[in-house]
């Protein structure tokens, strides 16, 4: 199916936004005053990263996004309102005074990263977490809603509990990836996606079928654990089943998640179930895998890898 052959389901995304700066450099010297390495001439480059690569996967697998967050009333909130716009995703962003936008600068000597530069904070004033539930609630109706928390003060519990009870008043499936150890905030959503490491953190738990059990427990929700190399496992109402990975290639598992993230909500818009969003975003992240750094994956490398994977399996 090509992008014109369907009408685009409309996602919403709400959580962390962040501003991912690439400064791209030479070192080949030490320098004089210390042991570190002079990086030199360094060209930045900007991105939308952590709830806005989100959306941007969503969009890239064809839905219409709306992103709600907050930034600062800072340049960086400026331009990550402005690369939001000019992404074609519809920007529901709260500006909050006072508070820095959250912004991830890396500086790279070809390759190889020698440091990260992290402007952030971990809290927003009640205020502004209202600012951002207004936010959500002034964007158009979504057909699924991610709440994408990396725990930089958005996806608060009272942001959280707002979000999945305007949701669930209106049908509206909610997926969660979240970094926060107590989940519970998330209970009603419909699908919770941590990976290994995450569930275990959660539920101090490394079994992943037992720590799958815990948190569906906690949320009431079906949950899904990415498992890298080893695929996924899904625990849904009809219980528990093991997705391979169909990765071929591994580049870079930077921003996988957020494609997991992205495609169970798109699929789910669409009208799959749990299981079925489950497999499809299993081929997205094996796309995302195989490209360094974050990657927007388009829709039709997904296609291509799933019935790839299918006539694999009438084969054998």
């Amino acid at each position: 199916m090509t992008d014109q052959d369907f009408p685009r389901p409309r996602i919403g995304v709400v959580g962390d936004l962040m501003l991912d700066v690439s400064e791209h450099g030479t070192a080949s010297r030490l320098s004089p005053e210390a042991p570190v390495v002079v990086l030199l001439n360094p060209v930045a480059t900007v991105a939308l990263g952590g709830a806005a690569n989100t959306a941007a996967n969503a969009r890239s697998l064809g839905a219409e996004v709306s992103i709600t967050g907050a930034v600062g009333a800072d340049e960086a909130g400026a331009q990550l309102i402005d690369l939001v716009a000019r992404s074609h995703m519809l920007p529901a962003i709260a500006r909050v005074d006072g508070v820095p936008t959250t912004v991830k600068r890396r500086y790279l000597a070809g390759n190889q990263q020698i440091m990260r530069l992290d402007i952030e904070v971990s809290t927003l004033p009640l205020s502004a977490q209202q600012a951002v539930v207004d936010s959500f609630g002034s964007a158009p109706r979504p057909d699924a809603v991610v709440l994408s928390d990396y725990d930089k003060g958005v996806v608060t519990e009272h942001v959280a509990r707002s979000i999945i009870e305007i949701a669930r008043a209106g049908s509206t499936p909610v997926v969660v990836d979240s970094k926060r150890l107590d989940v519970r905030c998330f209970a009603g959503c419909t699908v919770i996606a941590p990976n290994h490491h995450e569930a275990t953190a959660m539920t101090k738990s490394a079994d992943p079928h037992r720590a799958a059990e815990l948190i569906a427990e906690a949320t009431r929700s079906a949950v899904l654990v990415t498992l890298g190399a080893d695929g996924m496992l899904i625990l849904d109402e009809h219980g528990v089943e093991r997705i391979p990975s169909h990765a071929l290639d591994v580049a870079d598992v930077t921003g996988a998640g957020d494609t997991v993230t992205a495609a169970l909500s798109v699929a789910l818009a669409e009208g799959a179930t749990v299981r079925e969003a489950a497999r499809w975003a299993n081929h997205a992240a094996a796309v995302a895998v195989a490209h360094a750094g974050t990657y927007a994956v388009p829709r039709d490398s997904v296609r291509r890898l799933a019935d790839e994977a299918q006539q694999a399996d009438e084969r054998r």
